[in-house]
């Protein structure tokens, strides 16, 4: 007998039985496309029509939610608490990086629970030698940026060669000697290998399209991308920002079709942000009205789910993040998943506050 954590005894299944099991379940693969806008924000605030890309997932058997809304406008807090499928909670309290840095590497509920089900699991780290998502261990297979430099360099390294008078004089005098490589989506498809008798859960975190500039005007790939991330201010980045999501894009759906023709046993696929675009876009759209007020923008992500034709995954128009796998565990155990509230938070002075439309709920 197996004790169950709410006491109850069921009868232990035999490896053939959990062998059988697994093989029948569907794999998933999550990406987070960091920053990435949802369709009205970018055509509010950008101008720039994101309809096509959004009627070919939808072709491609994917529910995009119109009112998609991060929980929290931090990369931090948002994948941390999708992982954990819960809130931070109470509000008011401390916060400490104990809270989310390991949950970030893998350590989570959401890992927990795949390998419980018989899964193998793939992260994918950003690159940019990122530290928040980067491998910590618990992976099956870890998969990492394509090197361009002879040595890579991370944020924080970064912001200490930048105190030294020898850091602009070896980024001149040699150019490809340090990289700040990030993980491509070419780096991620080919490392994905479905297999027949054990299921799949990857986990991929792409820093695209927030800054830097990725790409050029004719969509091939930047050389040397610039040593910064500058995340708290999109505002000075958006013909950049617009430029990466238009030849971004078409990545996207190669990927989709890759994975669809290499594990045709009806995945699981969800395409999402973590969050949208962060600064003051209050001047952007001075004399207008935009659907999304611009206290808001921060928090309108993107959020595409492909499930078996046997799932639910549309839950109406809106969707939280922390609902992910609340949802796909659903789905995978044919259980009707208990979905939380919508709910959105704001840091400040280390404290989390809950707000709406914008404003503190206290």
């Amino acid at each position: 007998f197996v004790a169950r954590n709410d006491g109850v005894q069921t009868v232990a299944a035999s490896p053939i039985e959990d062998q059988t099991r697994a093989a029948q379940m569907p794999n998933v693969y999550w990406f987070v496309f960091d920053a990435y806008a949802r369709e009205d924000v970018l055509a509010d605030y950008f101008g720039f029509d994101n309809s096509a890309f959004v009627d070919a997932l939808e072709n491609r058997g994917f529910n995009v939610a119109d009112q998609a809304w991060s929980n929290y406008a931090s990369t931090k807090f948002s994948i941390s608490s999708t992982v954990s499928m819960d809130y931070y909670l109470p509000i008011g309290e401390p916060l400490y990086p104990a809270l989310w840095t390991d949950k970030l590497q893998g350590f989570n509920p959401v890992v927990e629970r795949f390998r419980q089900l018989g899964y193998r699991y793939l992260h994918a780290e950003p690159g940019g030698n990122n530290l928040k998502t980067r491998c910590g261990g618990s992976e099956d297979t870890c998969i990492t940026a394509a090197p361009t430099g002879a040595i890579g360099v991370s944020e924080a390294e970064v912001g200490l060669l930048r105190l030294t008078p020898a850091f602009p004089i070896i980024r001149r005098l040699f150019p490809n000697l340090l990289s700040f490589d990030f993980t491509k989506i070419s780096d991620v498809i080919p490392k994905l290998q479905p297999r027949s008798d054990v299921p799949l859960f990857l986990f991929a975190h792409l820093l695209t399209p927030h800054p830097p500039q990725r790409f050029l005007a004719d969509c091939s790939r930047v050389e040397n991308i610039a040593f910064d991330l500058a995340g708290d201010d999109y505002t000075r980045e958006r013909d950049s920002y617009v430029n990466d999501l238009r030849c971004l894009n078409p990545l996207i759906l190669s990927a989709v079709d890759t994975i669809l023709k290499n594990d045709p046993d009806e995945p699981i696929i969800i395409l999402q942000s973590d969050h949208g675009i962060r600064g003051d876009w209050s001047r952007s759209v001075k004399g207008r009205t935009p659907r999304t007020p611009p206290s808001l923008a921060a928090y309108a992500n993107l959020h595409a789910m492909r499930t078996p034709a046997a799932c639910d995954s549309d839950h109406g128009e809106s969707f939280s993040p922390v609902n992910t796998f609340r949802i796909v565990f659903g789905c995978i155990q044919r259980e009707t998943p208990d979905l939380l509230p919508t709910r959105r938070f704001t840091k400040v002075r280390n404290i989390l506050d809950e707000i709406s439309d914008g404003l503190s709920v206290r």
